[in-house]
């Protein structure tokens, strides 16, 4: 068994198969294989070396402390600043903060 890449017209792994026998199975159409350990879905092959995806991170919105006492726990913004401020230690459950202290550390994530 060998590990193959399968490469669309465009160059980017769109998967990765393992073959034993290369004349058992056909590429979709527009579509190659290539035998290597390395390579993963959603890289591009530039010739020479599988290229990852850049990431790109998300922007994060603006918004006044009043909107953010305001949001529904739903909004993921919100819960996504709720995450980092109990990740990095800012926010630590039943610590009893103001709501000003507690707007404060919740616009520093935002």
């Amino acid at each position: 068994m060998a590990r193959h890449a399968v490469l669309n017209g465009k160059n980017l792994v769109i998967n990765v198969i393992m073959l034993e026998d290369l004349t058992q199975w056909s590429p979709p159409p527009n579509c190659t294989i290539m035998q290597t350990d390395v390579g993963d879905i959603n890289d591009t092959w530039d010739g020479t070396n599988f290229i990852p995806p850049s990431v790109q991170p998300l922007p994060l919105p603006q918004l006044t402390p009043d909107q953010i006492v305001n949001m529904e726990i739903t909004d993921r913004s919100l819960v996504r600043a709720l995450i980092l401020a109990l990740n990095d230690g800012s926010f630590v459950p039943g610590g009893n903060l103001a709501n000003g202290q507690l707007r404060a550390i919740f616009k520093a994530k935002l």
